[in-house]
């Protein structure tokens, strides 16, 4: 066989074949077949571990972005109710609503504190927190948790038949995972 410049032949041995680039001595070197065929089923192998793992990953940051959210607007309605107060004023607390698709912190007002229902009522928002489509929540039927000045104190809207017993617990799901975030009625806000 004639040899070109940057060519590199190919051997058929008996059995397997041979990738073959000329060596210093003018033999052939190189792989067999089944050499490439495994080298190319790792690579694969290992490509499919990082595509799942990949994907798993993304609903657990998706996830942890929805936590942190969730916990800065409780957190922000607790230090608003503590920085807020003004005793006599119309502000009477304020708090998070949740709704389908969309929790709201919001600022309950009323011209007498004592008749309030610590509930969200329309008008009263000052902000909406739109999460993933992918993210469920699951509140356990609370609508409301809202933070009550000057010493704080949680009230639960509707409230759970073990309030306040056990803390209001909302449940935040991507795919397979889940996260917990607790709001006691001291005002004490946890994850798990």
């Amino acid at each position: 066989m004639k040899r070109r410049k940057g060519f590199i032949p190919i051997a058929l041995g008996r059995s397997e074949a041979v990738v073959a680039a000329p060596a210093e001595s003018g033999t052939l070197s190189g792989f067999t077949l089944y050499e490439v065929m495994v080298s190319i089923a790792v690579m694969l192998v290992l490509s499919a571990m990082a595509i799942g793992y990949g994907s798993s990953n993304r609903a657990q940051a998706i996830l942890l972005r929805e936590e942190a959210a969730l916990t800065d607007y409780l957190g922000r309605a607790r230090a608003l109710a503590l920085r807020g107060y003004v005793p006599g004023g119309t502000t009477c607390a304020y708090g998070v609503h949740f709704a389908a698709g969309a929790v709201t912190l919001f600022e309950d007002r009323s011209s007498s504190c004592a008749a309030t229902n610590y509930a969200y009522d329309s008008g009263e928002e000052l902000e909406t927190y739109t999460p993933q489509q992918r993210t469920s929540m699951d509140t356990g039927g609370v609508a409301d948790v809202t933070f009550v000045p000057p010493e704080i104190l949680v009230h639960a809207h509707p409230e759970p038949a073990d309030w306040p017993d056990t803390p209001v617990t909302i449940t935040l799901t991507v795919g397979s995972d889940s996260t917990q975030i607790q709001v006691y009625e001291s005002g004490q806000i946890t994850t798990l």
